[in-house]
């Protein structure tokens, strides 16, 4: 009896193959291979191995952990946020306590022409919105929701020198231009950072700039007032001009520093570690991917309208 290991194998040679192909043509398969086999009369098995990738490991963090990155994310985006809002509220505002401060009189504000130019704001407002917040998910918050604070901080300081009707009017058209996306914007921008049930007391604080707005913003038109007269050749800035001139100058500076502390979007916080973004947008994606098997009911429907 011959014992032989399975190391070693004596084959004899293949004869070389040959392959008919089209139009006649024949070709020696052993001629096209990238290794001649011909002469080969032993396999070698202990050579042959399997390799296997890594299967990537799962992401695990502690609450603890967690609610570190919550902070530190609160800690950069609400302040800033309501900040700005609360400035969207003090241009949009002011225009009632210029009213106040003898507006209405120098242009000439009679009959329904302050109503009128109060309604040219919500009008544009209402329909810069949508386009609006589309444009701010092609650019990015970071640069977007700043411009917008510069743009109606800008317009609110031109006002301050307006001198007829038709003037205020395109004003507050412009007005409506920038602020109609800041609201939707603002509310898109921490959604990017938080989950659904983490929204509301975020929102809740946003919203309450609003009426922090209205709580000081007479005393402030009031102090802004009485400043001197000042200004240029036949253009003096006066009583209610400095309301809209010092808080459009203000919402201005604001708005231009804003991009130095507002980050983007979890993926590239500057104030996270790389494994502080990953959490931040792990969690993100496991709550979006739990929401998009639930389907859409007339209870949601109902929700969202009333």
């Amino acid at each position: 009896m011959v014992l032989s290991t399975i190391d070693e194998i004596a084959i004899e040679p293949e004869k070389k193959r040959k392959w008919r192909g089209p139009k006649g043509y024949n070709y020696n398969i052993d001629s096209i291979l990238p290794v001649d086999y011909s002469d080969r009369t032993t396999i070698d098995i202990k050579s042959e191995s399997v390799g296997y990738e890594e299967a990537p490991s799962i992401l695990e963090w502690s609450e603890a952990e967690e609610k570190a990155i919550r902070r530190k994310i609160d800690w950069h985006t609400v302040p800033l946020t309501t900040v700005l809002y609360l400035l969207c509220f003090l241009d949009r505002s002011n225009i009632g306590n210029a009213r106040i401060q003898g507006m209405a009189k120098d242009i000439n504000l009679e009959g329904f022409r302050f109503n009128w130019v109060l309604s040219i704001f919500y009008i544009v407002y209402l329909f810069v919105e949508v386009p609006s917040n589309i444009v701010l998910k092609r650019v990015g918050s970071r640069f977007y929701l700043p411009f917008l604070v510069v743009g109606f901080g800008v317009v609110s300081l031109c006002t301050a020198f307006v001198k007829t009707y038709e003037g205020l009017a395109a004003a507050r058209a412009f007005l409506g231009v920038f602020e109609g996306g800041a609201m939707p914007g603002f509310s898109f921008f921490l959604s990017s950072f938080y989950r659904r049930e983490e929204l509301l007391l975020r929102i809740g604080i946003l919203i309450s700039s609003a009426s922090l707005s209205g709580a000081f913003g007479g005393l402030l038109a009031t102090g802004l007032s009485r400043v001197p007269e000042w200004g240029f050749d036949g253009m003096p800035i006066h009583t209610w001009r400095n309301i809209f001139f010092f808080e459009g100058f203000v919402t201005i500076l604001i708005g231009l520093f804003a991009p130095l502390w507002m980050p983007t979007n979890p993926a590239t916080a500057y104030f996270l570690t790389d494994r502080e973004r990953a959490i931040a947008v792990e969690r993100l994606q496991r709550e979006h991917k739990s929401d998009a098997n639930e389907p859409v009911s007339l209870d949601h429907v109902k929700r969202a309208v009333f």
